[in-house]
């Protein structure tokens, strides 16, 4: 017995071939790197084989401890298990096998430079005890961590090249109307995904935002902003508004549209009762109503109330330019035949006068008018030649005058006719 033993013993000690620091099973030369060198062509390494129960009782194992695990223990699979220490104890890691991760066509992962892409139609799971869903192509299931996706700052944010439709980025720092948070890229900009805080509770409350049917509200003290992250009114836009298909209503007995330059009120629409104010604002003493058709400035109203059409400059209260004035009234009253009127009204001082005038190029070409005179009856004069005479004049005793240029006007019969040289030709009383 003790015969064989010893020819067992120099059997394997002459299988094993010694190296400097080094040995070789199989192979009379190991490499010089290797510790043990295994060689053959029609054997393997068998390394030691247990259950999933009987790897996990191992006590304190080994960094780099290597089993075969031969049943399927708590999700984990048959396979290689090697023991990687670190952590909280360490943990056992699995080898995979070539097929799960292929390397042949179809390939699932391809390299192109320092990029890594996956082909295969089906989904990837993590932390998954099984397959993923079937409508997912990433299902990441934990009840104790989250999911954290790439963050950066709003200036490495917009720095990104080459950007597609749903890139999602975490922003970490606050750049002028751009607060942090999730930011998306929709195919035009980068939008932001509200919080449910910023959106309201929606019960009505004091959260914000409520949604009701088609409908949405909110009941809050504050101003709303667009474009503005400072506003200044319950609205705030700050760039243009379209309104399509509908009407824009204010419902208030003193609604006011209010236009500003620089934030300084310069024009505005008022509903005062059962009128309709548009204008200037008092501090806006300059400035002018305009009313412009097709491009051209059509009528004026300046700063002092002169009133120009077909003028952009009015020299009086109505100053029309290159037109003329129809008075019409068609029909009748009371079954009467009716004639427009032009009224001049006016008061009792002395030499106060309303009519007609005609000028040409500033000069006054004629005029006819009404004059109060305190001394003598109030008179309408005619003057064919410039301003101030009295070539016509009718007074209101019904006396008519001719030529009644001089200091004394009042004629002195029911017609009095004076010659050029300013004596008097005829007087008619008529009785």
């Amino acid at each position: 017995m003790k015969f064989r033993l010893f020819i067992i013993i120099l059997s394997i000690h002459g299988a094993i071939s010694y190296g400097q620091n080094n040995a070789g099973i199989g192979t009379t030369a190991p490499a010089p790197t290797s510790l043990l060198d295994l060689y053959s062509t029609d054997k393997g390494l068998l390394i030691p084989r247990m259950t999933g129960a009987q790897r996990t009782a191992i006590i304190t194992p080994a960094n780099g401890l290597l089993v075969y695990q031969t049943d399927t223990y708590n999700f984990n699979t048959p396979g290689f298990y090697v023991f990687e220490s670190g952590g909280s104890g360490g943990s056992w890691k699995r080898l995979a096998r070539k097929d799960e991760i292929p390397v042949v066509p179809p390939a699932t992962w391809t390299t192109t430079g320092n990029d890594q892409y996956n082909n295969n139609s089906g989904g990837v799971g993590v932390g998954t005890s099984g397959a993923p869903a079937s409508s997912s192509i990433l299902e990441v299931s934990s009840t104790t961590k989250g999911f954290l996706f790439p963050r950066m700052t709003y200036t490495q944010r917009t720095a990104i090249g080459n950007l597609v439709p749903g890139l999602l980025v975490y922003q970490t720092d606050a750049v002028g109307l751009s607060t942090s948070g999730i930011y998306f890229y929709d195919g035009s900009i980068w939008k932001r995904i509200a919080r449910a805080d910023e959106l309201g509770g929606g019960g009505g409350g004091s959260t914000g935002w409520t949604i009701a049917g088609d409908d949405q509200f909110s009941n809050l003290a504050g101003n709303v902003g667009i474009g503005t992250g400072t506003p200044t009114s319950k609205f705030h836009l700050i760039g243009n508004m379209l309104a399509e298909n509908g009407t824009v209503t204010i419902n208030n007995p003193t609604a006011i549209i209010q236009l500003q330059s620089a934030g300084v009120s310069k024009g505005f629409m008022q509903l005062s009762g059962n009128n309709l104010r548009i204008g200037t604002n008092s501090g806006n003493t300059g400035g002018a109503f305009i009313v412009r058709m097709n491009g051209n400035t059509n009528m004026v109203i300046d700063s002092t109330g002169n009133v120009g059409i077909g003028t952009a400059a009015p020299e009086r209260k109505l100053h029309i330019n290159d037109g003329s004035i129809l008075v019409s009234h068609p029909g009748t009253i009371v079954g009467i035949p009716y004639a427009p009127l032009v009224n001049f009204e006016m008061t009792t001082e002395d030499e106060k006068k309303a009519g007609l005038r005609f000028i040409r190029d500033g000069s006054t070409l004629a005029e006819m008018l009404y004059t109060e005179d305190n001394d003598n009856p109030n008179y309408i004069s005619l003057s064919a030649d410039g301003p101030g005479k009295k070539d016509i004049l009718l007074n209101s005793s019904s006396r008519v005058g001719i030529n009644m240029n001089g200091s004394v006007f009042n004629p002195l019969a029911q017609l009095h006719v004076r010659a050029t040289s300013g004596n008097d030709v005829m007087a008619f009383i008529l009785h």
